[in-house]
């Protein structure tokens, strides 16, 4: 199950700690499921939304906190996406073709 959760909470202003919690949730539900589960941290955005990094920040070491506690395989996509706005399409929070591109190579090197 490949995990990229948390750029619309920052939007919406959810606690970054909330949703920690509810990945952590989702891990043990697809653990009981007898799923490998692989989460990602959040792109920072940019253009646009580039406000709501502030929050993006706060969440991604409780993502990876998650991931290490959990003892499940962590994709780094705040390193992969780093700030460019390549990665990103106009509104600078959906990914690109390139940053698709990125997404895909990351989670297909975590899964092997």
């Amino acid at each position: 199950l490949l995990i990229l959760y948390g750029a619309n909470d920052a939007i919406r202003g959810v606690d970054p700690q909330d949703t920690a919690n509810s990945l952590r949730a989702i891990v043990q539900m697809a653990k009981n499921n007898k799923t490998i589960p692989v989460l990602a941290t959040t792109p920072q955005m940019t253009k646009t939304h580039e406000a709501h990094n502030s929050k993006v920040l706060r969440l991604n070491p409780l993502i990876r906190e998650v991931a290490s506690s959990e003892g499940i395989a962590l994709v780094d996509l705040e390193a992969e996406f780093g700030t460019s706005d390549d990665m990103t399409i106009f509104d600078g929070l959906h990914p690109s073709d390139l940053g698709n591109q990125t997404i895909a190579f990351a989670f297909s090197e975590a899964v092997q």
